[in-house]
């Protein structure tokens, strides 16, 4: 099949994926594949575009704005988001790749390593800032009104 040497120089772990034959993985698997390894590169996409409106507002200024707070919430959201999907994805592209490999070796692959542990962190983090510059932002806004 002509679409399988396509995804040869994807396979990271050679090793792991020794048992698949890629040519003998149907098109719609294979690019099934391809598309739910795809889906936190996009997740991640959207998030720098969130981080870039977010530098957009401190850029004007607008340190304290709501739009802003809720700016650093969603891209938490984004961040937590994207591990979900991460870990989703080497699970169902597991499944995916494991076609044509007997029952007795197929791997389901699931993996949390510390890289994920620290995105999840940082999920977390930004969430608590965003918190504490909700609380900013109704305190400035007080401010506000008294000038």
């Amino acid at each position: 099949m002509k679409y399988a040497a396509l995804f040869e120089p994807l396979v990271k772990n050679k090793e792991l994926f020794s048992g698949i034959d890629f040519k003998a993985l149907s098109v719609w698997r294979l690019f099934g594949a391809l598309v739910v390894i795809s889906m936190p590169i996009l997740v991640m996409a959207y998030g720098f575009y969130l981080l870039r409106v977010l530098f957009q507002h401190y850029a004007q200024g607008e340190y304290f704005s709501s739009v802003a707070v809720n700016q650093l919430g969603r891209i938490s959201k984004v961040i937590a988001w994207w591990v979900v999907m991460g870990f989703m994805s080497e699970i169902l592209s597991s499944v995916l790749l494991n076609e044509n490999i007997s029952v007795s070796e197929k791997i389901v692959d699931a993996v949390v390593n510390s890289g994920t542990i620290t995105a999840m962190f940082l999920s977390g983090f930004f969430s608590v800032i965003a918190l504490i510059l909700q609380r900013a932002s109704e305190i400035e806004a007080e401010n506000r009104q008294f000038l």
